[in-house]
C-alpha cells in the first residue's frame, strides 16, 4: 500500500512538472526570445542592380539558418508590383531600388556583419503562428509573447509568395550569370522571384496591441482572415512582425503555412 501511495505521489508531481514545463514555453517571464531581421527590400524587375541585393540575400538566408525575415517589395511598373509600395515608400524615405530597408530602422549597406549582428541580440518578443486553410480562406491566430512590460506596440501581418518568374534586368554578372541580351539590355530569363509581398492582412502599418497583454509573461493573440485570390498561391508564406510607436521593427517571423504546424505554433525562445 505504502509503495502504491509512493508511485501515486511520483506520478502526480511528474504531471505537475510537466504541465509547468508547457506553461513556461508558452509564457516566458523575465525570458528571451531568438531575433529574426526584418529586412523589406524594395525592388524591381527592371532594376539591373537589384539581383546584386537578391544574391547577398539569399546568401545570408542561407547563413543565418533562415533567421531574416524577407520581404521584396516591387515598385511601380513591375509585373508584381505592391499595389501600396508608394505609401511604404514615403513613409520610410525609399528612392528608387534597390533599397532595403533593416528593421524599418535605416537602410542597409550591404554588409552581413550589420545583419548578423542584429541578430545576435535577444529580443523579449516572440511571435508563433496557428493557420489552417479551407477553400481559400486563410484562418491565422498570431501569438506575440513577452518577456518584459512593454507598450505602445503594433502587429503586421503580410502575406508573401515565393517562385514566380518574370525576366529579370541585371548589369553584367551579380550573382547569377550575365543573362541574356533581349534589345539593349541584358535580362536573366525567367528568374525566380521569392518573398514578393502580395497583401497586407493587417492594417498596413500594423494594429495597435492592447497594453494589457504586452506585460512580462502575457501573450497577446489576434486572429485573421483572409481570402487568398485565384491568382495566389495557396502555398503563400506568412510574415509577421511587432513595431513600437516610432515604426521600428522589435522583432519578426517568416511563417511557411504548409506542413509546418507544429514549428509555427512555437516561440523561438532562446536555449
Amino acid at each position: 500500500m505504502k509503495n502504491k501511495i509512493l508511485f501515486f505521489l511520483s506520478f502526480l508531481f511528474i504531471s505537475c512538472a510537466t504541465e509547468d514545463a508547457e506553461v513556461q514555453l508558452d509564457a516566458v517571464v523575465d525570458g528571451k526570445y531568438k531575433t529574426n531581421v526584418l529586412m523589406e527590400d524594395y525592388t524591381a524587375t527592371w532594376c539591373q542592380w537589384c539581383p546584386r541585393v537578391s544574391k547577398k540575400m539569399e546568401d545570408l538566408w542561407s547563413s543565418t539558418s533562415k533567421r531574416i525575415t524577407p520581404v521584396a517589395i516591387h515598385r511601380y511598373s513591375d509585373v508584381f508590383e505592391f499595389s501600396k509600395q508608394g505609401e511604404m515608400a514615403t513613409k520610410f524615405s525609399v528612392t528608387g531600388a534597390p533599397f532595403v530597408i533593416l528593421q524599418r530602422n535605416g537602410r542597409w549597406n550591404e554588409q552581413a556583419v550589420k545583419v548578423t549582428d542584429l541578430i545576435a541580440i535577444d529580443s523579449n518578443i516572440g511571435l508563433a503562428l496557428e493557420s489552417s486553410i479551407k477553400d481559400r480562406t486563410l484562418s491565422l491566430t498570431v501569438k506575440v509573447g513577452f518577456g518584459a512590460d512593454l507598450s505602445d506596440l503594433k502587429l503586421s501581418v503580410y502575406l508573401t509568395e515565393n517562385g514566380l518568374k518574370a525576366n529579370q534586368k541585371t548589369q553584367g554578372d551579380l550573382g547569377y550569370g550575365e543573362g541574356t541580351k533581349i534589345g539593349n539590355s541584358y535580362y536573366l530569363v525567367d528568374f525566380v522571384h521569392d518573398h514578393v509581398l502580395r497583401a497586407s492582412i493587417s492594417q498596413l502599418f500594423g494594429d495597435a496591441i492592447d497594453t494589457s497583454k504586452s506585460k512580462n509573461g502575457e501573450i497577446f493573440e489576434k486572429t485573421y482572415e483572409y481570402v487568398i485570390p485565384e491568382a495566389y498561391s495557396l502555398k503563400s508564406n506568412i510574415v509577421a512582425f511587432v513595431s513600437n510607436k516610432d515604426d521600428k521593427v522589435l522583432n519578426s517571423r517568416y511563417f511557411v503555412t504548409t506542413g509546418e504546424a507544429a514549428s509555427n505554433g512555437k516561440f523561438q525562445t532562446v536555449e
